[in-house]
């Protein structure tokens, strides 16, 4: 944040020192700074002076963003073996377009959750330039895929408005991800971690969770890691709905009557597990014990 306030000053000498101090106190650097609205700027720039040389800045970041984002957003690759087997026939169907649509935005909410026309034009073009199967008939070839991701957005960054995850077993299995490189799942580690940290959104959450679950899975299966260190690399997993995300990910459990169902065993099943014997299921009642009681 040190660092975009200097080179804010560097762009606007002028820039009253208040505005500065305001920009830090919220923790804006230059991806957040693009994406200010007119109320948020009103907030940090009483003064229209400084907020019309801040809206000048931001039109300059934007453009220049635009520019640099050919060379940011990977155009993805790795895909489930019945779309990569689509993608070789020429034949998309609506399930190889949504996974395809799912990898897509996963890499562009790296950087932001408010694409632009612009920026999701260069996206939907370096698409179907490396998958020509994906290029559509008519129009600019890439028209739908934009359509698409428009669509996509709006609903990640809409809130959600029920505390109930489940969908049905047959769309989680259409959703189902494959292992990703390990340098794209850090990376998808560390915007998770940044958006839990700020005002996040359910539904962006769980898309991450979800683009991610291949990956956390085989971890956890192969190292058992203990559960300190799994939220230590998930947090949003202390979250209600994120949880039961997860739950029903791991099980295809997806009936809202579970939790009632497992509060009348739930004694039950406990007391079997501190006595069946199994070293990995006592490691983690014990684990588990401890976060309740540091908590």
């Amino acid at each position: 944040m040190a660092d975009f306030c200097a080179c804010l000053k560097e762009e606007i000498p002028d820039l009253s020192d208040s505005v500065v101090q305001e920009i830090l106190k919220h923790r804006i650097d230059r991806v957040t700074f693009i994406e200010l609205t007119e109320d948020n700027l009103k907030e940090i720039a009483p003064l229209l002076g400084d907020r019309m040389k801040l809206k000048i800045e931001q039109k300059r970041l934007l453009s220049k963003s635009e520019t640099e984002w050919g060379s940011q957003v990977i155009i993805p690759t790795m895909f489930s073996k019945y779309t990569t087997d689509t993608l070789k026939t020429g034949m998309l169907t609506p399930r190889a377009r949504d996974e395809i649509v799912n990898h897509m935005s996963s890499q562009i909410m790296l950087f932001t959750m408010y694409p632009s026309t612009a920026q999701l034009n260069i996206c939907c073009d370096q698409l179907v330039k490396f998958h020509l199967a994906c290029r559509d008939s008519i129009g600019s070839g890439y028209d739908s895929w934009k359509q698409k991701l428009v669509s996509k957005f709006k609903n990640l960054r809409r809130p959600s408005t029920s505390s109930r995850v489940g969908v049905c077993q047959s769309e989680k299995e259409k959703n189902k991800t494959e292992m990703l490189h390990s340098d794209e799942y850090e990376r998808h580690i560390k915007e998770l971690k940044r958006q839990y940290s700020g005002k996040w959104v359910l539904s962006s959450l769980l898309s991450l969770m979800n683009v991610t679950e291949a990956n956390r899975r085989h971890w956890i299966e192969i190292e058992i890691p203990p559960v300190t260190a799994v939220l230590e690399k998930f947090p949003c997993l202390v979250e209600p709905s994120v949880m039961v995300n997860e739950f029903q990910h791991i099980t295809k459990v997806y009936h809202e009557d579970v939790l009632e169902r497992w509060i009348g065993v739930q004694s039950k099943i406990l007391a079997y597990g501190k006595t069946c014997g199994k070293t990995n299921v006592k490691k983690f009642l014990s684990e588990l014990s401890a976060v309740k009681q540091s908590d």
